[in-house]
Parts: structure tokens; C-alpha cells; sequence
């Protein structure tokens, strides 16, 4: 009589255990949370590197916020610059970036503009007026062995204070 309750037991340790492990994969997998998007906070220290007359290489800091509960690495960023609804250049980082949880950093970029677009709105810079522009792109980041592609955007506009701030 035993041995016939062997292999309902046996049976039962099978389903515990693999009820044990689901559990346990399903915990790890919902604790993992996908990233939220990295935060653009804005331009800091613009300073022209070098000017053909057509493109302009500057260097910039961009101020950048992670607002997840944990690190995220960041190694590629590529993205497209508009001004005036005009495409005026790219940007991309092809460096390994940790973002610490809930914290503003700075990163040092460079980026070629094409100053057609800023040179065209030059009179209504003269009158006071802003020029927009706007920055769209994405970024590949992770945690761990999972990745994501976070996208991002930001509008801005240029003053006519910020333009005359780069002398060469």
C-alpha cells in the first residue's frame, strides 16, 4: 500500500517544485522594470570649436536626469537637430555612460551644425525674437542583461543673448 502512494507523492514534489521555480522566475522578471525615458534638463557651457563658414563644431554640456530607482547604462545616443523646423545637424555618443539612480550629470558633446538655419532667422534675432529648435532621438540603455531603446525629445529656443555669447 506503500508503494502505491509513491508516485502521487513523487508527482506532488514535481508540481511543488515547479510551482516553486514559476514563482520564483516570475519574481525576477516583474522585478526587473524597464527604464523610464532619461530626462533632457537643458544646455550648459556652449563654446565653439572650430567654424568652415558653412558648419560650426560646438562643445557642449548637456544636463541629463535618470529617473529610475537604479543605474542605468547608457552607451550609444543618436540624435537629429532642428532649427526652425530646418534640419541643422546630428549628435551621437558612442561611450559607455552610468546614469547613478534619481541624479542629474553633465556630459560633455560635440555636435556639427549647419548654420544656415540659425543665419537665415538672423533679422528676427535682431528684433528680439527666439529661434526654436528642437533635439529628437534615442538613446540604447540598460540594466543588467536587458536593453532597451529609450527615445527622447526637447524644445528649446536659441536667444539672441546665447548666439552672442560665442565669440571666437
Amino acid at each position: 500500500m506503500v508503494f502505491a502512494m509513491l508516485p502521487d507523492y513523487y508527482s506532488f514534489i514535481l508540481a511543488m517544485r515547479s510551482a516553486l521555480l514559476f514563482i520564483v522566475f516570475s519574481g525576477i522578471l516583474l522585478s526587473c522594470q524597464k527604464p523610464s525615458a532619461v530626462q533632457y534638463r537643458g544646455i550648459d557651457g556652449l563654446q565653439p570649436k572650430a567654424f568652415d563658414g558653412k558648419n560650426l563644431l560646438m562643445a557642449a554640456n548637456v544636463k541629463i536626469y535618470n529617473p529610475n530607482k537604479f543605474e542605468v547604462k547608457v552607451w550609444q545616443v543618436a540624435a537629429n537637430c532642428k532649427v526652425n523646423g530646418q534640419p541643422a545637424g546630428t549628435l551621437s555618443l558612442d561611450t559607455l555612460l552610468r546614469l547613478p539612480a534619481l541624479t542629474e550629470i553633465s556630459i560633455p558633446v560635440e555636435a556639427n551644425i549647419d548654420t544656415r538655419p540659425i543665419l537665415s532667422n538672423g533679422i528676427s534675432l535682431l528684433f528680439g525674437n527666439d529661434i526654436p529648435y528642437s533635439i529628437i532621438g534615442s538613446a540604447k540603455a540598460g540594466k543588467g542583461s536587458f536593453k532597451w531603446t529609450i527615445p527622447f525629445t526637447y524644445d528649446g529656443s536659441l536667444t539672441r543673448k546665447q548666439l552672442e555669447s560665442l565669440v571666437f
